[in-house]
């Protein structure tokens, strides 16, 4: 699980730095900051799990979207190098071990092209390895006990994250292979595209696509299993108005799938015509629910096209997911009324940003640590921060 994170001249950051816990969300007025966070993520993960160059993690490639902004908006203005230092939990796979505590700090460089000027992972403390960069030849050197023989030469716009996941260049350390095998490898960003997701599939799909487009597979697939099938129809009975009753598919002869809802009265929906709320939801909810253990789900804007009766369910859910299936959220969003239905932990995991007068960059805080936050809450109520100026004035 990602713990902490801090971000120095990234984007619209000087210096600001947060800690993370199984369900966070991030908010702020537009333009505050919050999907820069998710982007200093998905530079991780391009890195580490997907194992690309500094380059093309940020411009983009063939399968790969890159980062808002590209390179040069990579660093903060009057910058020409950013820094990301993260920390991650990596808990035991037998109750008798040890949780690892890892910290990576990667400094990357923009222009004249991109680099990686310095990297380094430690565990508990203790550094596995860390990069010397020769600029002028653009190479680098990685020492490291993970490392057989204790060096290697990598080339300096690739991280050393990359190697982790190969186990021939691991002479031990299997948590720290899991950092990047799991953990980074399990970063998903989630974008539902209601559109993409009401017509037919194959139904052989195994995942569910970034925007959702194979929904009616994997509910398909869900639904074969008669106690995931029945706990799918109760979260939709509360969140649907009629009732539903059940759910089905229809099938054509090419092995293509879509899904229909059944009311109580006997009516029937097809993915078609359910609306934009519903097939958000049940996107997300799909997406939670299929994630493998240790994965980071990233949202935006969660709780829009709900009604405000229902946004109350999906807080519901992510809450017992992120618990019952050892999963980590994090979300932004403008909505009150998510927040309002936050438990006492969620609530105080809520990361704020904005800009503060006399501050340079985005400023980032949980809201836990803010002056007067807990007495201002009883007094007055989450939405109360969000809705007033109140959470500026605190930043």
């Amino acid at each position: 699980m990602l713990t902490s994170l801090r971000l120095r001249n990234f984007k619209s950051f000087a210096d600001a730095h947060a800690p993370f816990g199984p369900l966070t969300l991030l908010v702020g007025a537009n333009a505050s900051g919050k999907s820069n966070v998710l982007d200093a993520l998905r530079l991780l993960r391009g890195l580490g799990a997907e194992g690309l160059p500094l380059e093309q993690v940020l411009a983009g490639t063939a399968g790969w979207t890159g980062i808002r902004g590209g390179i040069h908006e990579a660093v903060r203005t009057g910058a020409d190098a950013f820094v990301l230092e993260s920390s991650w939990r990596v808990d035991p796979e037998q109750p008798d071990q040890p949780v690892r505590l890892f910290e990576h700090l990667i400094e990357g460089v923009v222009t004249p092209s991109p680099m990686i000027r310095h990297e380094r992972l430690l565990e508990s403390g203790v550094a596995l390895f860390e990069t010397d960069v020769d600029a002028k030849d653009g190479t680098g050197a990685a020492t490291g006990s993970l490392v057989p023989g204790g060096r290697i030469m990598i080339e300096a716009n690739s991280s050393v994250l990359a190697f982790l996941a190969v186990e021939l260049l691991v002479q031990s350390g299997e948590s720290a292979r899991r950092l990047v095998q799991e953990y980074l490898e399990g970063i998903r960003f989630l974008d539902v595209v209601p559109s993409a997701m009401r017509g037919y599939v194959p139904q052989k799909r195994r995942e569910l696509g970034e925007n959702g487009e194979n929904l009616s597979a994997i509910l398909w697939q869900l639904c074969q299993e008669p106690d995931q099938k029945r706990e799918l129809v109760d979260w939709l009975s509360e969140l649907c108005s009629p009732e539903l009753a059940d759910i089905e598919f229809s099938l054509t002869d090419e092995g293509d799938v879509m899904l229909r809802l059944v009311e109580t009265d006997g009516g029937k929906v097809s993915a078609r015509s359910l609306s934009d709320g519903t097939l958000r939801f049940l996107g997300e909810l799909v997406a939670l629910r299929t994630a493998p253990k240790g994965s980071l789900i990233l949202l935006e804007e969660l709780g829009r096209e709900l009604h405000p009766s229902r946004v109350h369910l999906l807080v519901e859910y992510l809450e017992s997911i992120t618990e019952e299936r050892g999963i980590q959220v994090i979300a932004t969003t403008h909505s009150p009324l998510v927040l309002e239905a936050l438990g006492p932990k969620a609530r105080g995991d809520v990361v704020a940003l904005g800009h503060v007068p006399d501050q340079p960059g985005t400023v980032m805080k949980r809201v836990s640590d803010l002056p007067r936050f807990e007495e201002v809450v009883e007094r007055r109520g989450m939405a109360y921060l969000f809705t007033t100026n109140w959470l500026e004035q605190a930043l």
